[in-house]
């Protein structure tokens, strides 16, 4: 079983989420599709409510810089 994932996994999350969606480019994901994709991986335990900008700014760019990585 994969491990358990909260807001606080920004680095973890941004792997997940470009392992889940790895067509889509998270340059162009709004924050609130950020924290919609985040909260929909199956190993997301963490609270959906508690969350700020700075958390899915951070997933965001963990999840880009693992996308560059792929995509290189």
């Amino acid at each position: 079983m994969a491990a358990e994932l909260t807001w606080d996994d920004v680095d973890k999350i941004g792997v997940a989420l470009s392992e889940e969606h790895p067509g889509l480019d998270p340059d162009n994901a709004a924050l609130p599709e950020v924290h919609r994709l985040t909260t929909q991986l199956k190993q997301f335990t963490g609270d959906p409510g508690n969350y700020n900008e700075s958390k899915l700014e951070a997933i965001r760019t963990a999840w880009s810089m693992e996308f560059l990585e792929r995509t290189q």
